[in-house]
C-alpha cells in the first residue's frame, strides 16, 4: 500500500511502488520484511518479543565492543526470522539506539544467526545504519 501526499501522485499495487511528481509515497519499499536484508530467502515475522529484545542487545553490545563505540539500545522497530533446514536461524533486525550520552537517535540494520545446536552461540552478521 503506497499513499500519496502534496503534489504528487501515489500508485500503490503489490509488488509495487510508483511515485510522480514532487508529493510524497508513503509504504513498503519491500514486501515482506526489512528494508536491508536478503530478499532471496523466505523471511517470517518475529514478533516483538523478548527473544528479539535479546538478538537486538547482542548486536548492539558486539558492535560497541569491535568499534569501540557507545550505542545504547532503545528498541526493536521489526524483525523477522529465516530458519535453515539444519536449524540455524538468521534474524534481520530494524532497531533504534541512542548515541553515548547525548540524545541523538539513530536507526541501524542488524544481522544476527544463532547456531542450530545446543549451544545456541550467537555471531554478529552485519551492523549497519539505516539512512532514512
Amino acid at each position: 500500500m503506497t499513499i500519496g501526499i502534496g503534489g504528487g501522485i501515489g500508485l500503490g499495487l503489490p509488488g509495487l511502488n510508483i511515485k510522480i511528481g514532487g508529493g510524497i509515497g508513503l509504504g513498503n519499499k519491500r514486501p515482506g520484511g526489512c528494508k536491508s536484508h536478503d530478499p532471496s530467502k523466505k523471511w517470517s515475522v518475529c514478533p516483538n518479543d523478548r527473544v528479539v529484545e535479546i538478538y537486538a542487545r547482542f548486536a548492539v553490545d558486539e558492535y560497541n565492543r569491535k568499534h569501540g563505540r557507545n550505542l545504547v539500545f532503545q528498541s526493536v522497530l521489526e524483525a523477522w526470522v529465516y530458519v535453515y533446514p539444519c536449524g540455524k536461524k538468521e534474524y534481520s533486525i530494524e532497531l533504534v539506539v541512542r548515541e553515548g550520552c547525548g540524545n541523538h537517535v539513530l536507526k541501524y540494520h542488524a544481522v544476527v544467526t544463532e547456531t542450530g545446536c545446543a549451544a545456541r552461540r550467537k555471531t554478529l552478521v552485519s551492523f549497519d545504519q539505516i539512512d532514512d
